[in-house]
């Protein structure tokens, strides 16, 4: 047997050190997928407010709040334009339950609910593969991913009084909301 010299074997063990250190490193959370939020719309009322909340459900296809939600009716104001909305499992209840729906393997229903608080609201909703843009060939929806977060990022919101006043009385409020619903994961 022939003897190595010192640097040989410092740099073998340099070496393995290296190739195990990724062991140990968290997955790196990537942006899974991004989806546009537009509302606008009108109330013979008043108002300042409106809400938003991402449901997702096997059953309805209305703003019922039917399914498991997030966000679940969070009052956005003129002054919110530009800020992100994040919902995880320290902050959301039901967190777990709307993540595990993300991640089955069913291409359940997402409904974006827009409404202005006090008055009523609107659905919008489609199929999770249509909603986050899933191509085909892949899972429908998230199958195979962790979801660490999901995020409602407003670019601009607007409620005007009397706006466009379609009763003609003074009494009426336009809102307008776009963002997006991005989701954040690893595999």
């Amino acid at each position: 047997m022939t003897r190595q010299p010192r640097g040989t074997l410092a740099i073998v063990a340099l070496l393995l050190g290296l190739s195990c250190k990724g062991l140990d490193q968290p997955p790196t959370v990537e942006i899974l997928a991004s989806s546009p939020v537009l509302a606008q719309g009108g109330a013979h009322a008043i108002l300042d407010r409106m809400f938003f909340a991402l449901d997702i459900t096997s059953t309805a296809t209305g703003c019922y709040e039917t399914g498991v939600a997030m966000f679940y009716r969070a009052i956005i104001q003129n002054a919110d334009a530009h800020r992100t909305l994040v919902a995880d499992a320290t902050n959301e209840p039901d967190f777990a339950a709307f993540t595990h729906l993300l991640t089955d393997g069913v291409d359940e229903t997402v409904i974006r609910c827009v409404g202005t608080v006090g008055v009523g609201s609107g659905g919008e909703g489609s199929k999770e593969s249509s909603f986050f843009g899933r191509t085909s060939g892949s899972a429908p929806d998230f199958s195979g991913y962790t979801i660490d977060r999901v995020e409602f990022q407003i670019d601009s919101v607007s409620t005007a009084s009397p706006g466009s006043d379609q009763g003609h009385d003074g009494v009426w409020t336009d809102y307008y909301l776009r963002g997006r619903v991005v989701v954040w994961g690893h595999r």
